[in-house]
């Protein structure tokens, strides 16, 4: 069964709400005979089903391989007869004016708040960038239109630019947060429905005694600036970190936890307040905000074993930069940590920068630790100063001389670098492959053996016989 197609998407309109007719032609190619053929195209990526306006007789799957939608229908086809089909769907490729307006704000509200601080000069240079970034999403959005192809191609490169200046967005509240002028709450307000800087890294990766831990207080504040008598809501967002585990005292307040936003949250439903009126209330919260000290020692020796290790090797300097890296940013973390901030919310703000150093410090120390395992070391090797100052030595806990050996044999045979687990075990494979062949020959040349000297015993038989 043969039949020709072509697939084109066109624009009924020039709105940016207006929708998209995919257009399928299907042409019988026979001269005498009707025939019913199947028609299907796949819709572009991002459609989906709740997307079609229009389906006309076409059916909806999905092609879970591909992971994209498709449509389906059999036409019957008269002789050379050529059949339009299509199907409307909203324009998805574009990016709300009230989206990038509501970005473009933003980010003139945090640079408000950073002017007066150490970190405006560098939030200035990053939020002209942002603007920069912005405005042209806005001049490609509202140029002529082009085909659908460069349409396409232009929503997806506008989309990449986007989610790059959303990161960088990200690093203004940061410093926002860092220079102490804008609060969870004001943040909160900010950001709309999206959570503080949600991330993947979890409190309790950090493995805290929650027990042990002391505690900070949020003073948050609510007034009425009417002159009359008034009863209202309010409702005050807690960091991202925070689970009902972690507070001690709600200062009378309830709390919940908003599913949209990924947080929790204190409130009361009514509350009255007296014209002019202020009311604070402290919500006590473990201060799960700090990055345990044994864990930051720890890091730290391993790293300095490791140097030890590396000492004499040919990747020192490559070791020495990385354990500098670390190093420094482990210290930075510590002075950090033991430095009183004027608020709560700087703290949280110190904190989650610490957290990214932290995590570069682990990343950086795997690197290192991988260097170790190729210059033929262990890991766990302590680098100690010998007595007599002449040098450094590996010592081992147990069987120490025994690895020393095979270091020795493992740099001679592989010039200070030990094989990768696939010729390891070619190695093991070929040693118990001649083991088994010479096994083999030694076996046929007892049995050889054996069987030479029982012939000699019959025949000294036979000739006793005789």
């Amino acid at each position: 069964m043969f039949f020709l197609a072509a697939v084109c998407l066109l624009f009924s309109a020039r709105q940016a709400s207006a929708d998209i007719k995919l257009k399928m032609i299907v042409v019988n190619p026979s001269d005498t005979e009707a025939r019913t053929v199947p028609a299907k195209s796949y819709l572009p990526k991002g459609v989906t089903p709740e997307d079609i306006t229009d389906r006309g007789n076409f059916e909806v799957s999905y092609d879970f391989e591909k992971s994209l939608y498709y449509i389906y229908q059999e036409v019957k086809i008269n002789p050379k007869e050529a059949v339009t089909l299509e199907v409307a769907m909203r324009d998805i490729w574009i990016i709300p004016d009230r989206d990038i307006k509501a970005l473009k704000d933003h980010t003139v509200k945090i640079i408000g708040l950073l002017r007066n601080t150490e970190y405006y000069k560098q939030a200035k240079m990053l939020a002209d960038n942002i603007t920069i970034r912005i405005d042209k999403i806005s001049e490609i959005q509202n140029a002529p239109e082009p085909d659908t192809e460069q349409k396409i191609s232009d929503y997806e490169t506008n989309f990449a630019v986007l989610t790059e200046v959303k990161k960088d967005i990200g690093i203004l509240e940061d410093l926002a947060i860092e220079a102490g002028v804008i609060t969870s709450k004001k943040l909160n307000e900010l950001m709309g429905e999206d959570p503080i800087d949600a991330q993947s890294f979890r409190i309790e990766a950090l493995g805290l005694d929650i027990a042990k831990l002391g505690t900070v207080k949020f003073k948050i504040q609510f007034s009425n600036s009417s002159s009359e008598q008034k009863t209202m809501p309010i409702k005050y967002y807690l960091p991202v970190e925070v689970k009902p585990a972690y507070i001690m005292l709600s200062g009378g307040l309830d709390m919940a936890y908003d599913n949209q936003k990924g947080v929790y949250y204190v409130f009361k439903d009514s509350m009255e307040f007296a014209p002019q009126e202020k009311k604070e209330f402290t919500v006590e919260v473990k201060d799960i905000w700090i990055i345990p000290q044994q864990q930051i020692d720890f890091l730290k020796s391993q790293v300095r074993k490791w140097l030890g290790i590396l000492e004499e090797s040919e990747y020192k300097e490559s070791a020495k930069f990385l354990g500098d890296k670390i190093i420094a940013g482990l210290d930075v973390i510590i002075d950090i940590q033991n430095t009183a901030e004027p608020s709560v919310e700087r703290h949280i703000g110190n904190f989650r920068s610490n957290v990214k150093r932290f995590m570069e410090a682990k990343k950086a120390a795997a690197k290192l630790e991988k260097l170790v395992m190729q210059a033929g070391g262990s890991p766990g090797a302590a680098k100690l100063s010998s007595n007599n100052g002449n040098g450094s030595r590996l010592n081992r806990s147990a069987g120490r001389q025994t690895t020393k050996g095979m270091e020795m044999v493992a740099k001679t045979m592989f010039r200070g670098k030990a094989p990768d687990t696939s010729t390891s075990w070619k190695i093991i494979w070929t040693v118990v492959g001649f083991m088994a062949v010479v096994s083999f020959l030694f076996f046929i040349l007892w049995w050889l053996q054996i069987k030479k000297s029982e012939t000699k015993n019959k025949e000294n038989i036979n000739q006793e016989k005789k």
